[in-house]
Order: structure tokens, then sequence, then C-alpha cells
């Protein structure tokens, strides 16, 4: 055999073999039954590999899919009872804080309304107080003006009494001076 004539030469189009040349010895004559078989047995067997191939590689695929799913589940479901968690806490403590500040300012309204109530007791006190004060104080000017006007009628009947007596005088020296008639 010559160099290159023993050899078969095949193209490979989508994982299919073809020949590109026939053997032109005469000595391979009657094989083509063994080569179409061999060919077909071959192909199957290429065939059944990408298949068990495709197979693995889908259940790998599944496989690690599923693993991967239940530990993101896992994982969500750990965040969830954690985020439930501090929820119930978040509740709990606002729930608390809002009671004591309802508390601490009913509180703070009680105290608000004891102030208040003790104002408007001081403030009434003052009021009557003050009502107490101008009565005593108009009472006070009542008196000062009777007494000012006692001074006055005592200090005008006594101005009276000395024009009276003044006049009794300059009437008597007249009447010493002067003949008058009586009864003027």
């Amino acid at each position: 055999m010559s160099e290159g004539e023993d050899l078969i030469f095949k193209d490979y189009n989508n994982s299919a073999a073809t020949l590109s040349q026939q053997p032109a010895t005469a000595g391979w004559e009657g094989w083509e039954g063994w080569e179409a078989w061999l060919r077909a047995h071959l192909d199957n067997e290429r065939a059944s590999l990408i298949e068990m191939l495709a197979r693995s590689m889908g259940e790998v695929i599944s496989e690690e899919r599923a693993t991967a799913r239940k530990e993101r589940e896992s994982g969500l479901l750990e965040l969830k009872s954690e985020i439930s968690e501090l929820l119930d806490g978040v509740a709990n403590n606002m729930g608390r804080t809002v009671a004591e500040l309802r508390k601490e300012w009913q509180q703070e309204v009680k105290q608000l309304r004891v102030e208040v109530e003790a104002r408007e007791r001081a403030q009434a006190e003052n009021r009557s107080y003050t009502a107490g004060l101008r009565k005593d104080l108009a009472a006070v000017h009542q008196e000062l003006e009777r007494r000012r006007a006692d001074e006055y009628m005592a200090a005008h009947t006594a101005r009276l009494d000395r024009l009276e007596t003044q006049m009794k005088m300059l009437l008597s020296v007249v009447a010493n001076v002067v003949d008058l008639p009586r009864g003027v």
C-alpha cells in the first residue's frame, strides 16, 4: 500500500462523521456493509453518550439549583425569623414607651391642673383682698373727706366766731360813738 491510500479522511459536521474519500484499493471491496454497521453503531453510541451527558448535566444543574434554593430559602427563613423578632421587640418597646409616655403625660396634666387651680384660688383671694382694700380705701377716703369737711367747718365756724366777735366789738365801739336805735 502506498502512503495515503490506507487512510480515511472524515469531515465532522454537527458531530456526524462523513467519509471524504473512498479507499482506492481493490482489497477493500466488500467491506461497505461493515463500514455502514460500524458507522451506525458509533453514531448510536455517540447519540447515547450525548444523551447521557445531557441528562447528567441536567441532573447536576437541577441538584445545584435545588441546593441553592434550599440555602436561599433557609437564609430567607432565618432573616424572616430575625425580622419578626425585631418587629416584636420594637412593637413591645413602642407599646411600653407609648404607655409610659401616656402615663407621664397624664401626670403632667394632673400637675398642671393642680397648679392652675392653685393659681385660680390665689387670683380669687387676690381679687377678694383687692376688693377689701378698695372698700377700705373708699372708707378711708370718706373718713378723710369727712374730717376735711369737719376741719373746714370748724375752721369756718372759728372764723365766723372771730368775725362775729369782731363785729360785736365794732358795733359796741360804734354804738358808743354813735347812738343807734336799738334792735339793729
